[in-house]
């Protein structure tokens, strides 16, 4: 599955790469977790940055290939009171943070309004590669201190959304973007980021 995705990803960007000039995306923004069940309840919501290269396929449709990052801090009051229950209030966790890392490409259909309007909505979606990582956690109960080691995965994913953009002066557009995105794992993981930037065209 690894391998169709590498080779997909990179015939799409070397055909986008001959067809037009490139635009420069990089962004920011808020990403929320959603599943699993732990994942929503243990994990805060967190930040994305980002970036990417894009390529006009044709008037309305784009390729961007790109580079994201999310971090999510644990939420210890609840991670404890699924992990110890009742002997939480006398225990603390420390460390616990999850990072994904994913590069790979998406594909947006813009939805042009009338011609004198400075606003474009779009619909996205991609696929690509990502690097799932858990920090390690010390964990301190009223019994004991222990370490649970740091989990890293490498796993496939997909993702869609909708989002605008807004042409600010020259060459220049903001854009906002909602999105959910799907790690393929034996339990699958799901997030969803709200992220902002600028487009140079």
């Amino acid at each position: 599955m690894h391998r169709i995705i590498h080779s997909l990803i990179l015939v799409i960007v070397l055909s986008a790469a001959l067809v037009a000039g490139p635009k420069f995306y990089v962004n920011t923004g808020i990403s929320k977790p959603f599943a699993p069940e732990s994942f929503l309840r243990n994990w805060r919501s967190g930040y994305e940055i980002g970036g990417g290269v894009g390529w006009m396929l044709k008037d309305n449709i784009e390729i961007i290939p790109g580079l994201h990052y999310n971090n999510f801090a644990m939420n210890d009051a609840s991670f404890l009171d699924d992990f110890i229950g009742d002997d939480a209030v006398y225990s603390s966790v420390s460390g616990g943070t999850t990072h994904i890392i994913d590069i790979g490409a998406d594909i947006k259909w813009l939805v042009p309004a009338k011609s004198i309007s400075k606003v474009t909505p779009y619909v996205t979606g991609g696929l690509g590669y990502a690097l799932y990582n858990v920090g390690e956690k010390e964990i301190i109960t009223s019994a004991q201190t222990f370490t649970e080691e740091k989990q890293t995965a490498h796993k496939s994913w997909v993702g869609a959304g909708l989002g605008f953009e807004i042409l600010m002066g020259g060459n220049t557009y903001f854009f906002l973007e909602g999105r959910f995105n799907l790690l393929f794992a034996d339990e699958s993981t799901v997030f969803a980021p709200l992220k902002f930037g600028i487009i140079i065209k």
